[in-house]
């Protein structure tokens, strides 16, 4: 796990995860579902990247 933030809206947190491939994206996805404070999940993978702006 790289970061986790809160947000608003359907979703109660984002979960930012870096793998080496799917199997370890899948390991990871199921050891967040094993927490019981956990209700779902829902995955999105990022592709590539188009913009990315230094911070200030």
């Amino acid at each position: 796990m790289v970061g986790v933030w809160t947000i608003a809206g359907e979703a109660d947190a984002l979960v930012h995860v870096m793998a080496t491939d799917m199997a370890e994206i899948e390991s990871t996805v199921e050891r967040i579902r094993e927490n019981t404070r956990v209700g779902r999940t829902r995955s999105s993978l990022v592709m590539s990247r188009i913009l990315e702006r230094p911070r200030t």
